[in-house]
């Protein structure tokens, strides 16, 4: 009960054990899908491979073994992608130097997002109908497959540029200061925030 969240007394937790919990609750959330991932692709691979569908008509079909597995990969994926966001959370203050939450996007939504991305295009190539083919099953899987690779070339052109935006080697660098503390820094040799204090003062009190 603690590792899904629903535990009572956390306000009675020390900082160290709240940390701890927090922690380990990452931990499980991100490991059970290192273990289910690899199960359920062979489980998948081995279905559509055989072309067994069960009861179903095909691998979107309920009765189908391949739409319960989709259903706890979703699950999965959707637990470990919050478990990295509670850590993220968790650490984001002493990460603050370095803009981790770019990062994370960048690298997390290749992973994540492309997994999503592919649960839809292949559920819109189950639905579409192609007229005059008697092979019209293959050429939807067919079709699925080929949408989500072009996507996904196209989708690495962007995040290869966003990955040079998010993590900069400036930031490894010995003496480097992020941008928007080197601005503040800037601001405070002009005294901009005395001046803005100065002014509210003065608008109070003639105003």
């Amino acid at each position: 009960m603690r590792l899904c969240g629903w535990c009572r007394g956390k306000n009675n937790m020390s900082p160290r054990a709240l940390a701890n919990a927090v922690l380990m609750q990452s931990q499980v959330f991100t490991m059970q899908f290192v273990f289910l991932k690899p199960m359920t692709s062979i489980g998948l691979f081995a279905c559509n491979a055989l072309k067994y569908y069960g009861h179903g008509e095909n691998s979107s079909d309920y009765r189908s073994p391949q739409f319960w597995i989709n259903i706890v990969q979703n699950a999965s994926v959707f637990m470990a992608f919050s478990g990295l966001l509670k850590f993220y959370h968790a650490v984001q203050d002493e990460l603050a130097w370095c803009r981790p939450f770019p990062k994370f996007l960048c690298i997390k939504g290749i992973v994540f997002m492309t997994f999503w991305q592919g649960l839809v295009i292949g559920f819109l190539a189950n639905r579409t109908s192609i007229a005059g083919d008697t092979d019209a099953e293959d050429d939807k899987d067919m079709w699925g497959k080929q949408a989500q690779n072009f996507l996904i070339c196209l989708e690495m052109l962007l995040f290869s540029i966003a990955h040079f935006f998010c993590f900069p080697t400036e930031e490894w660098q010995e003496g480097y200061r992020p941008a928007a503390e080197k601005k503040l820094k800037m601001m405070d040799n002009m005294a901009f925030g005395d001046f803005v204090s100065d002014l509210k003062l003065i608008m109070r009190i003639y105003v």
